[in-house]
Order: C-alpha cells, then sequence, then structure tokens
C-alpha cells in the first residue's frame, strides 16, 4: 500500500512537472498576416520586408513607399497623392483627412499620430474643437481657425503647444 501511494505521488509530480513545461515553452506563432510587408524588388519576385526603420512598442514597421497600398481604402498610392504621418506611414491625402476627425493613432503601428478630435479643447481659446472650424498644423496639433490665424498675425511662427515651425498652410478638416 506504501509503494502505490508513492508511486501515485511521484505520477502527480510528473505529470505536474510536464504540465509546467508545456505550458511555459515559447510562443512560435508567426506575426498577424496584417503585420506583414510584402513588397516587389525590381525583377518582380515578392519578398518579405524584415529590415526596419524604426520599433514602436517592439513592433517593426517600414516607411511607406510609393505602390504601397493605403490602409484606410487599400488603393494603391502614388507619390503625389500620398500623406506621410509622423510615424513615416502614410495614407491617401482624402483618408488622412478623414482620418484626423475620427482617430488618434495610426493605423498600420498604433503609434499616436493625431493629437485632436473634434470635441477636444483648443489650446488657444479652450473652447471645445468642431469639424466645420477646426484645422490642423504641421506638426497635427488641431487649433479653431479663427484662433490660430489671430496668434499667426500676432507674428508667432510655431505651435503654441509643441513650438514647432509652422507652415504656411492648413490643414481644413
Amino acid at each position: 500500500m506504501v509503494y502505490g501511494n508513492i508511486m501515485l505521488a511521484v505520477g502527480v509530480v510528473l505529470v505536474s512537472f510536464v504540465a509546467a513545461v508545456y505550458f511555459n515553452r515559447p510562443n512560435d506563432q508567426q506575426a498577424p498576416p496584417h503585420r506583414q510587408r510584402h513588397r516587389r524588388d525590381k525583377d518582380g519576385d515578392v519578398h518579405s520586408s524584415v529590415s526596419t526603420s524604426g520599433v514602436s512598442k517592439g513592433r517593426r514597421f517600414v516607411r511607406s513607399r510609393p505602390g504601397d497600398r493605403c490602409s484606410v481604402c487599400l488603393d494603391e498610392m502614388n507619390h503625389d497623392d500620398m500623406q506621410y504621418m509622423n510615424c513615416e506611414h502614410a495614407l491617401h491625402k482624402d483618408c488622412f483627412l478623414q482620418f484626423l476627425i475620427c482617430r488618434r493613432n495610426c493605423p498600420v503601428c498604433d503609434k499616436l499620430v493625431n493629437f485632436n478630435l473634434p470635441g477636444d479643447s483648443c489650446a488657444i481659446c479652450l473652447d471645445p474643437l468642431c469639424i466645420r472650424t477646426m484645422t490642423h498644423v504641421s506638426c497635427n496639433h488641431a487649433f479653431h481657425e479663427k484662433c490660430l490665424n489671430e496668434f499667426m498675425a500676432t507674428g508667432s511662427r510655431n505651435c503654441p503647444v509643441c513650438r514647432m515651425k509652422i507652415k504656411a498652410e492648413f490643414r481644413r478638416t
């Protein structure tokens, strides 16, 4: 009877050890298909891109290039119709303008690229922003168009939030 209990205890310990090793093994899953990038080289061969131009939250990403697909509408982008975000990914210009009013993070790498959405406070007057009156500057901060024009009329040429130089044109959303 004693030997039976010892054998049962050894069996339980052995099964526990095997279960612990099994559940703590490395996860061998591949990257999800929407995170993989495939490019055609000059020969027409398709290669998966493994070189990275930066890392965001442990994720690899490659700078968007003409010929890539827009991650919003999935159409191919050409050089004239691309709008780059701070994370070096690009969208079609029309898709980018729609993106500015509904999302804060890049749809590819999830990095914060849009600081203000409608309903957020204008950093100049502290009133809520609305789609009809807000405009984005080159650093992607948004202000009321009237507030920004008055701010620029005082001679300021830098964003009141991040102090980045403001270009002459504004993006109307």
